[in-house]
């Protein structure tokens, strides 16, 4: 794990607060930042070593975890993500593109309908007028 923790900080990717157990992300003791989701997203806009990070993110309304979320409604075909969640905990880091791509990570704690919680967000990002 020390290994990917040194290619993500050689690549420019952030690794502060990044710790690695299992690699499948199934440990309650793997931890990762905004930070850390975040650039890997940025960078795989920019790095052609790490171009298969948004080629590989599922789509809204039309693909892998996403294909029934946002299903139908403008943000379908407009929204990349990978999500994440494990007991009490969701994560999505992705790009959506309204015509001004806006790349985020954002990582949810607490009880309840987290899944939700990430809707409104996403809604909030979709509202931003851009630039």
């Amino acid at each position: 794990m020390r290994a990917v923790a040194q290619v993500d900080q050689g690549l420019g990717i952030p690794t502060g607060g990044l710790t690695l157990v299992d690699g499948s992300g199934l440990s309650h003791d793997d931890r990762a930042t905004c930070d850390t989701l975040l650039g890997a997203v940025d960078r795989g806009t920019s790095r052609p070593e790490l171009a298969a990070i948004p080629l590989g993110l599922p789509v809204a309304g039309l693909s892998g975890t996403l294909v029934n979320r946002w299903a139908g409604t403008p943000l379908q075909g407009h929204l990349a993500a990978k999500t994440g969640s494990i007991g009490g905990v969701a994560a999505m880091a992705g790009t959506l593109d309204l015509g001004h791509p806006i790349h985020f990570a954002m990582i949810l704690n607490g009880p309840g309908n987290l899944t939700e919680v990430e809707q409104r967000a996403v809604a909030a990002l979709a509202a931003y007028p851009g630039p």
